[in-house]
C-alpha cells in the first residue's frame, strides 16, 4: 500500500506501473523516472461515490479494525465471550474501542461477534447511533466545541475539553480488559476520528 522504499523501488522492472498511496514529492517521481516506471498515486483519488471501490484508506480502515480485535483477543490471554461451564461461568471480556470511523465501528463490530460487552468513545456525537446500531454503549461526554469538520472528521480539542475527554476515558480504560485505539493522534491529542491511519 506505501510507497516503495529506495532499494525496494531498485527491485521493480523498468516499464511496470506501481499502484500505491504515496504524495507525489518531486524526489520520489524523480526516483520514478529514472526506472521508467509509470506511478498512480491513490492518494490524489478523490472521495466520492463513483472512485469508492478504489477508495484505500476506507478499505484498509476496514482491515486494521477486524484485525485489531482478532490480535488483541489472541494476545489478552482469556476468551471474549461469556461462557457458563461445568467449573463455573466465565464472564465476557470488556472491549473499549477509542473513535467510530471506518476502522473503529469494524473493531465494534467485529468484539461483538465475538462476544465481548462493547463500549466506545468518540468526540462526534453524530456518531452515537452507529455505535449503539452495533450493540455497543456509546461514552458520551458534554463537549461544548463543535466537534466536527466540515468533512465528517473529528478536529482537535481545546485543552480545556481534551483533559476532560481523558479524564472520562480514565475511568472506562480502568474497567476495560482490552482497548483498541483508531482515533488519529495529531499534536498530542486523540482526534476521535477512526477515519485517519489506523492504529491498534
Amino acid at each position: 500500500m506505501q510507497a516503495p522504499n529506495p532499494e525496494s523501488l531498485t527491485q521493480i522492472p523498468e516499464g511496470c506501473a506501481l499502484v500505491a498511496f504515496f504524495q507525489p514529492v518531486s524526489e520520489f517521481v524523480r526516483a520514478l523516472a529514472q526506472r521508467k516506471l509509470t506511478a498512480f498515486s491513490l492518494v490524489l483519488l478523490p472521495r466520492i461515490t463513483r472512485a469508492q471501490p478504489m477508495d484505500v484508506l476506507s478499505s484498509q480502515a476496514t482491515v486494521a479494525g477486524y484485525k485489531a480485535v482478532l490480535l488483541a483477543a489472541s494476545a489478552t490471554g482469556r476468551l471474549l465471550p461469556m461462557l457458563v461451564t461445568a467449573a463455573g461461568t466465565l464472564p465476557a471480556a470488556r472491549v473499549l474501542v477509542l473513535g467510530a470511523g471506518v476502522a473503529g465501528l469494524q473493531a465494534i463490530a467485529t468484539a461483538r461477534r465475538l462476544g465481548a460487552i462493547v463500549s466506545a468513545f468518540d468526540v462526534r456525537p453524530a456518531v452515537k447511533e452507529q455505535v449503539q446500531s452495533l450493540g455497543a454503549t456509546f461514552l458520551e461526554m458534554a463537549i461544548e466545541e463543535h466537534a466536527e469538520t466540515a468533512g465528517g472528521y473529528a478536529k482537535e480539542l481545546s485543552e480545556e475539553t481534551h483533559r476532560k475527554e481523558l479524564a472520562l476515558l480514565a475511568n472506562a480504560v480502568k474497567d476495560a480488559d482490552i482497548v483498541i485505539s483508531t482515533a488519529a493522534c495529531r499534536a498530542g491529542h486523540e482526534a476521535g476520528s477512526g477515519d485517519r491511519r489506523p492504529r491498534r
